[in-house]
């Protein structure tokens, strides 16, 4: 739940501090760069490093990125898997320039086209959140990263941006 935001990130998970990775695809530097300042302000330390190279079972990963480039990694093939397997109701359209809202019933709700971002946690049993900050293009991404702020994500499950609005998902 990225509502609790900026924990997990401030006082760790189950009494323990983890160190927090950035993985930053190639094309958002400066949605990146926004992510790890904002970390940083709330007294995150922060390692940044290419989307891909993979930061370990004892961390705290944000990863950032278009959905074309984060596509394949684990946090993003649990949510196009759906709800039953992330928890998100959200899912990316088949080419990454949509992103769709699901209601309970995981049925498409509302259809965002580009640019259109955002931020959910999901995690595997037994590791750590990974956080996606994500878009359908670097618009969506930079959207996304500007909406990482408390109270921006208060009491949201995940939140999806779009046309300068906030919405809630699931919707």
């Amino acid at each position: 739940m990225v509502g609790s935001f900026p924990e997990p990130f401030r006082h760790g998970l189950g009494g323990r501090r983890l160190p927090t990775t950035v993985e930053c695809g190639g094309d958002v530097a400066a949605a990146c760069a926004h992510v790890a300042a904002v970390l940083g302000h709330a007294g995150v330390p922060v390692a940044s490093q290419l989307l891909g190279a993979g930061s370990g079972q004892d961390s705290l990963t944000v990863v950032v990125g278009t959905w074309h480039d984060i596509s394949r990694e684990l946090a993003a093939t649990l949510l196009a898997r759906g709800p039953a397997s992330s928890g998100v109701f959200a899912r990316f359209g088949r080419e990454g320039t949509s992103l769709k809202l699901l209601n309970a019933s995981v049925v498409v709700a509302k259809s965002l086209r580009s640019p259109a971002g955002m931020i959910a946690a999901l995690a595997q049993q037994g590791a750590p959140p990974t956080w996606l900050v994500v878009g359908t293009d670097t618009a969506g991404v930079t959207a996304a990263a500007r909406a990482l702020t408390a109270a921006r994500l208060h009491d949201h499950f995940a939140l999806a941006v779009s046309g300068g609005r906030d919405l809630p998902v699931p919707r």
